[in-house]
């Protein structure tokens, strides 16, 4: 059944405000996953400078061998890469509702570009908010980019960490606490950068919730005015403008009649 462009306009519209409903629920999630990332992040650093703890000891306890210290390390440098992993893998999943905010304005738009070529679509009201999903879809975007740039850094810090995974055999103590301090310096380095993006990245997103959350209002106003347009107060039942005050100061009139007779 082929719709009226009146119909249309509905149907675009409603698909429109529903998208951006969608899209402002996923930005808001992704920025509250982020700030959580962050703080997990900021237990990593702190179990990364407990290397620097294993270095000292093999320089001020002479009596035991450094390859012991050298295993010590390796097993905290094994704690220290799971917890990288567990926060990759919440990067993968604050990406994958920028991804799908990411669609739900795209989809927005897409349905906006085709009301615009519906006479009932041809407003400012309908262009304004189209132009704002852009700058939308571009701030998305950008975090999309800056989360990639925080996975990498944490890839890295893993990277780095495998050369306290090599076999332990014997070391000078100066060539052990060498190997875990520039370890140390090293994965803690990529771990801060990482960490610094993300709080970018996380207030960036923050900032942007209140436009998310303006462009889905606007979509809803934009539905009602069409579903509205669909359905017109009937004529019997319109009034003329400031009757319905004249009505409400009658009412308030006949009410205090009725006290004063009681």
């Amino acid at each position: 059944m082929t719709m009226t462009p009146e119909e249309r306009a509905v149907d675009l519209t409603d698909h429109a405000a529903t998208a951006l409903i969608r899209a402002r629920s996923m930005v808001g999630i992704a920025a509250e996953d982020s700030a959580e990332l962050g703080k997990l992040l900021i237990r990593s650093e702190n179990d990364i400078d407990e290397l620097t703890g294993h270095a000292a000891k093999v320089r001020e306890i002479v009596e035991v061998e450094p390859e012991t210290f050298l295993r010590y390390a390796s097993e905290v440098g094994d704690d220290i890469n799971k917890r990288l992993q567990g926060a990759r893998t919440q990067v993968e999943e604050i990406g994958d509702y920028l991804n799908r905010a990411g669609l739900a304005v795209r989809e927005g738009r897409d349905a906006l570009e085709e009301l615009g070529q519906l006479p009932q679509g041809q407003t400012d009201e309908v262009n304004e908010l189209y132009q704002r999903l852009g700058g939308l879809q571009g701030a998305v975007v950008a975090a999309q980019d800056q989360l990639t740039e925080v996975d990498s850094r944490l890839v890295r810090a893993q990277s780095e960490l495998e050369t306290l995974r090599a076999p332990v055999t014997q070391a000078s103590r100066g060539a052990a606490e060498a190997l875990i301090t520039d370890t140390h310096r090293d994965v803690s380095e990529q771990a801060q950068a990482g960490r610094r993006t993300l709080g970018d990245m996380a207030e960036r997103l923050e900032d942007s919730t209140s436009q998310f959350s303006a462009a889905a209002a606007r979509g809803e106003d934009l539905a009602r005015t069409a579903q509205a347009a669909m359905n017109p107060t009937p004529v019997d039942q319109q009034v003329e403008p400031g009757s319905a005050d004249k009505l409400a100061s009658r009412l308030s009139g006949e009410s205090q009649d009725n006290s004063l007779e009681r």
